[in-house]
């Protein structure tokens, strides 16, 4: 989304029975390291824990995305473009670290049970 006039925007989720709303970032909130606390997909009820960059920039991005024990992940974000990544079923620990060659925004998006939740990485 691009304005001339400041705006408010969200996302707004409807899965299964619930809700979810998270408000927009701007492009300057965009960062090279970010961090998010703690990723699980051992409990139980936890199916989904993906790790979503978008590259607000006008260059294409290398993002690692790190878990301490599990393997990186590599991905490359076009400009203006997403991506995700994910560990697989039985990874349960923290703190994840993004790290990328131009500024991108990182969020994480979890389906436990019936829910749904999405952070972003700061």
């Amino acid at each position: 989304m691009s304005s001339v006039q400041p705006v408010l925007a969200s996302q707004r989720v409807q899965f299964q029975q619930t809700f979810s709303e998270v408000w927009a970032q701007s492009s300057s909130q965009a960062a090279t390291t970010s961090h998010i606390i703690w990723y699980d997909k051992a409990s139980p009820g936890m199916f989904n824990d993906n790790i979503h960059v978008l590259n607000p920039g006008t260059t294409a991005a290398t993002v690692t995305v790190s878990l301490p024990g599990a393997a990186t992940q590599t991905l490359t974000v076009q400009a203006g473009g997403e991506a995700y990544a994910t560990f697989p079923q039985g990874t349960m620990g923290g703190p994840v670290t993004v790290t990328s060659s131009q500024a991108v925004l990182a969020s994480q998006r979890v389906q436990c049970y019936n829910s749904f939740n999405e952070i972003w990485a700061s």
